[in-house]
């Protein structure tokens, strides 16, 4: 069983997988939230003006476009066709460094490891959960596409790349902001790999070199913010809304989840078994490195420039297996963790395991012995790979799901409440209402949420997660409603407008079935309560 082989199964799974993302609509929850927003921004509304969101108004206009054609499926696209760009001159990248490594393979080693590493990159994206819906893979692919621009300006500086690398790099953080660190710490990662910082046993030159590093490094840290700050904050300022922008930013400053991120991706990755073996590879990388130090010195004591070329090498490894993922555990320790972030390690992963096959190829070449031994470890590695993708949770039913299209239970749910607003609309002309707990139906029917938050946040007002956060920021002149928990309740009576659609049992339902309730549940509405629907109406004294 070849490398090929297993590229072939990954390539088919990946089709799969992104047909399905395409074509349905099952997807983390968290996508009504941002096409909700993207619908406000079609009405001119920016996020913190008048409903708060916990993410950048960045993420907010990317999902403008596809909260325009009410379809998911847009971004999705939009997603796969920069991943699809990432990964093409990642391609590049790694082919130039495999030739700068001076490790040498064959042609037919060295396109099927590239191809097996650019299809493992795409898999991965789409595999992880989360996949193509969720903000992680596009984020993912821009700081992939800011690495290989910044990789290969190194060698011919040119303005126009380095502005580049720098607008995808802030368009990457301001998406996510845990790469953050990994970013900002690229123009070392290039230095060092060129030998700036190495000086003589004298020291000559090596205050011009540090100095020139340190002036570098400023520099591409000045130009992010510049272009995290113009990307985010110019319509506001267009708008009149810097106060509000301000306000948003504090808001969002502090963390309101409070878990142990270590267990947390110890619970998730039993959802990705796809990850095992890719974890273990990138392990292996620096063992590798470590355990065959002395096959690897010699056969780079007869390569030309060989310590220079051993010495590319070992940054490369040390940067994108050891020092990348870690910057990532230190952001996601600084805040909090999901299962859908695993997602944010596959631009390291990429990297690491084409350098890892390439390594390995490289050493099998150099050692005679031990066959069989050779012949057992490549065969198990290349079935744990195969067994670990197609036992993913996001493999397992994908196949039914595009074969066997059905409307999904909430595109049903709001086909039902579609047709009870128009009968509504008949009688009254107008028809505003909210739902608490769901942001779905309000991107669907473009309707306002009426200055509450979003499902998640309301959420968490509703379980007390948000009162220290609110307390704290008592005196901000935000324009949207963040009740406390004790208060939440009173804010739907007072504020809330004239309909409430909710589910039984929900907090919203429990809050209006009180005494001192201001609304009324409908009773004309059977169809609707057998769909777990249930709608408030406002009582008018």
């Amino acid at each position: 069983m070849s490398l090929i082989l297993t590229s072939l199964i990954y390539s088919l799974v990946f089709i799969i997988l992104t047909t399905k993302e395409l074509i349905t609509e099952k997807y983390d929850h968290d996508i009504d939230q941002f096409m909700y927003f993207g619908s406000r921004l079609l009405h001119g509304e920016l996020i913190w003006t008048k409903e708060f969101d916990d993410k950048s108004p960045v993420v907010q206009y990317i999902f403008s476009l596809p909260a325009a054609f009410k379809s998911t499926s847009i971004f999705v696209l939009l997603t796969l066709i920069i991943s699809i760009i990432s990964v093409y001159i990642g391609y590049w990248m790694l082919k130039d460094m495999i030739k700068d490594s001076k490790l040498k393979i064959n042609k037919k080693d060295e396109n099927s490891i590239l191809y097996f590493g650019t299809i493992l990159y795409l898999t991965i994206l789409v595999s992880v959960y989360g996949s193509f819906h969720h903000i992680n893979a596009i984020s993912s692919s821009l700081c992939l596409i800011s690495i290989v621009i910044g990789y290969f300006n190194k060698k011919k500086e040119s303005t126009v790349k380095y502005n580049l690398s720098a607008i995808t790099a802030a368009f990457s953080i301001s998406i996510r902001p845990y790469y953050v660190l990994n970013i900002i710490v690229l123009p070392l990662w290039l230095s060092l790999r060129e030998r700036e910082l190495i000086f003589d046993r004298e020291g000559k030159e090596r205050n011009r070199r540090y100095l020139k590093y340190i002036k570098s490094q400023l520099k591409w840290i000045l130009i992010l913010i510049f272009y995290i700050t113009l990307f985010n904050l110019t319509p506001y300022i267009w708008n009149g809304n810097l106060s509000d922008f301000v306000y948003g930013i504090k808001l969002n400053s502090i963390d309101y989840v409070n878990h142990n991120i270590f267990y947390r991706q110890y619970i998730n990755i039993g959802r990705n078994p796809i990850l095992y073996p890719i974890l273990l590879g990138m392990i292996l990388l620096p063992i590798s490195r470590i355990l065959f130090r002395k096959i690897i010195i010699n056969y780079y004591h007869k390569v030309e420039n060989s310590l220079s070329k051993l010495y590319k090498l070992d940054t490369d490894i040390i940067f994108f297996g050891l020092i990348n993922p870690a910057l990532l555990e230190i952001m996601f320790y600084r805040k909090h963790f999901f299962g859908h972030y695993f997602t944010l390690f596959s631009p390291f992963i990429l990297i690491s395991i084409v350098l890892l096959l390439v390594l390995i190829t490289r050493i099998n070449k150099m050692i005679n012995d031990f066959h069989i031994i050779k012949f057992s470890i490549k065969s198990i590695s290349i079935i744990l790979l195969i067994v670990c993708l197609i036992t993913n949770q996001s493999v397992t039913n994908a196949l039914n799901e595009v074969i066997y299209k059905k409307i999904s239970l909430k595109s049903y749910k709001v086909s039902l409440i579609k047709d009870f607003v128009n009968q509504e609309k008949l009688k009254n002309r107008s028809f505003n209402f909210l739902a608490p707990e769901n942001n779905y139906i309000h991107w669907k029917l473009d309707e306002s949420r009426h200055g509450f938050p979003q499902k998640a946040v309301f959420r968490n007002i509703s379980q007390g997660k948000l009162d220290n956060v609110i307390n704290e920021h008592s005196k901000l002149d935000y324009k949207f409603l963040m009740p406390v928990k004790n208060q939440l309740c009173e804010a739907l009576n007072k504020y809330a407008p004239e309909y409430i659609i909710t589910e039984n049992n929900d907090y919203s339902f429990n809050c209006l079935n009180q005494k001192t309730s201001k609304y009324n549940l409908l009773s004309k509405t059977k169809k609707l309560n057998e769909n777990n629907i249930f709608i408030f109406k406002r009582i008018y004294e």
